[in-house]
């Protein structure tokens, strides 16, 4: 009985259905193939990549002393966020517009007051709106949550203000405008730029990542808005051959969790994507005789910037022909912040000026030569291009970490 069981069990196991193997094709059945996303290539990193947090200040301050000199300016009453210099008021004397965390003081070079306006918010952003005609320079700023104490009512504010007002004394007064406001969860101005029409162009969170777009017109009134997507980092205007402005839309992450963000051309109420390297955070674009440039700083890696590389590239749009040009890495930096056209050896050697995560650089907009260190310095601000002493010679205005004046050595 005991023999009779055994032969049961082999004859049982011989019967039994082979087992595939994961690797083994079912007859009749075509193999599965791996499908892979290319993107544009980027050379592997010399080192592991780091953990990067784009919201920690670099508190390093130092400049290039052999070529750069570092004048001190006249400080506020007050913590200064922002700085700028412009023709605030009635005269064509150059003033200083010192943005602080509740008001806007205008001071003379020498640092007398001449004007102040008071606003309740934070500032999150500030640029300068040329004057026209008899029109001043103005202050657009964009007003957000205070990141120390988060205030209850979640309001975003843009204003306009300049010292061209008169006391019943005959002294400059501020004109401060509210152009825009709006409510949000996430009350952060994200980008402004006029254009050369005198229309303005706002970017704010409508939500914790949506950004949405408007554009107040030359003759003011109510701001329309153009567009929303998700993290729109920055956003340039440039002139159309044929009349009017032509919008750029730099975007640091996508639509898709975890996707890449890029450049993007907004036409027909669409966002037309155009050739970068990952997400953009910096961008300024011109206008040229075949089309437009747009540089920008891409390279910025949708897992929050592990594996970002501060590349800086200019995009060539020649009607349809568009293509993107690599110009440098600046190693040592993980992003590009901002890019600003300054005239730093002078107006016969126009160039711009870069600004990294944790430095200043400047290059010749033929990008001939490698980009001339300024300094190292790292802050939420946007380095300000001014002449103040009028030789043509521009300088580079910052704000942390004091009131600032970098001047190229003669």
């Amino acid at each position: 009985m005991k023999y009779a069981l055994v032969i049961l069990m082999l004859f049982s196991l011989s019967c039994e259905k082979p087992k595939l193997r994961k690797d083994t094709p079912v007859k009749g059945q075509a193999p599965e193939t791996v499908s892979e996303v290319v993107m544009t290539p980027v050379p592997p990193p010399a080192e592991p990549p780091k953990p990067i947090n784009p919201r920690v200040r670099e508190p390093q301050f130092s400049v290039e002393e052999k070529t750069v000199e570092a004048v001190k300016l006249p400080a506020g009453e007050g913590p200064v966020q922002y700085m700028l210099a412009g023709r605030f008021d009635a005269s064509t004397r150059q003033l200083l517009a010192y943005v602080m965390t509740d008001r806007i003081q205008f001071r003379a070079p020498d640092g007398a007051l001449v004007a102040v306006a008071l606003h309740q918010g934070f500032p999150r952003l500030v640029r300068l709106v040329p004057g026209t005609g008899k029109r001043p320079d103005r202050v657009l700023t964009g007003w957000g949550r205070n990141p120390i104490s988060r205030s209850p009512e979640e309001r975003i504010t843009f204003t306009l203000t300049d010292a061209s007002g008169m006391t019943p004394e005959k002294k400059p007064a501020t004109v401060h405008e509210v152009i825009h406001q709006t409510t949000s969860k996430r009350a952060d101005p994200q980008d402004a730029v006029a254009a050369a029409d005198g229309s303005i162009y706002m970017a704010w969170f409508s939500d914790k990542y949506t950004v949405q777009v408007g554009q107040r017109a030359p003759s003011g009134g109510e701001v329309k808005i153009l567009l929303s997507a998700s993290m729109i980092g920055r956003i340039s205007v440039v002139e159309k051959a044929g009349g009017g402005h032509q919008l750029i839309v730099a975007r640091v992450y996508g639509d898709e969790p975890g996707s890449d963000g890029g450049l993007f051309l907004f036409e027909d109420g669409r966002l037309k994507p155009l050739p970068t390297v990952r997400g953009v955070r910096g961008l300024w674009a011109l206008t040229t005789k075949e089309g437009f440039d747009a540089w920008i700083g891409d390279g910025w890696d949708k897992d929050y910037g592990k594996v970002a590389r501060a590349f800086l590239s200019v995009v060539s749009i020649r009607g349809q022909t568009i293509e993107r040009r690599q110009i440098t890495e600046l190693t040592g930096s993980y992003s590009v912040m901002s890019i600003v056209p300054c005239n730093w050896h002078g107006p016969g050697r126009p160039g711009l000026v870069i600004k990294t995560n944790n430095s200043l650089f400047w290059i010749d907009e033929a990008a001939t030569t490698a980009p001339e260190l300024i300094a190292r310095w790292g802050s939420p601000a946007d380095p300000v291009i001014v002449d103040l002493d009028g030789d043509r010679n521009q300088e580079i205005l910052i704000v942390s970490p004091e009131p600032t004046l970098l001047k190229a050595r003669k």
